[in-house]
């Protein structure tokens, strides 16, 4: 992170970037797999969803530390500066992503260790919609860092 910036830096954004790509893609892939999606062979469990969830959780441990990262400087400077007019808006796609962050995670604690089998399918879906949400909330977040809307035009 820029030391007077909001923005975090390139290797943080990047970071940031190939971090939540290895989520999505080893997520979505293992969803594709697991309920046939992607015309399996019928084995069930398809021989590569173990190494998938293994990626998945490898790139879950590192979202967390890339959250760390956020938390320590981006998340406090800009909640501190959202009064003024060009940052308040992000701060609704901010606590979107904070708050689908913390449900993802939760949820993918409870699937690993606390639910039941019964109960493991209804939770999975689940948490692929957090994570969904987390994707959108982050595009939206970005999008509105570059989108911001400019001065008033000169009358």
């Amino acid at each position: 992170m820029h030391r007077h910036s909001l923005r975090p830096s390139p290797w943080q954004r990047q970071g940031l970037t190939l971090v939540a790509t290895l989520l999505v893609v080893s997520g979505a892939g293992w969803l594709a797999l697991h309920y046939g999606l992607a015309g399996g062979n019928g084995e069930l469990p398809h021989p590569a969803e173990p190494w998938l969830m293994r990626l998945h959780g490898a790139a879950a441990f590192a979202a967390l530390f890339a959250s760390g990262l956020m938390s320590g400087h981006h998340i406090p400077l800009a909640w501190r500066q959202a009064h003024r007019p060009r940052h308040a808006a992000q701060r609704r796609s901010g606590l979107l992503i904070c708050a689908s962050a913390a449900l993802a995670v939760l949820s993918g604690y409870a699937l690993y260790y606390l639910v039941s089998e019964a109960l493991r399918p209804a939770l999975g879906w689940a948490h692929a919609g957090c994570g969904t949400l987390l994707v959108g909330a982050g595009c939206w977040h970005g999008a509105r860092r570059r989108h911001r809307p400019s001065a008033a035009p000169p009358v």
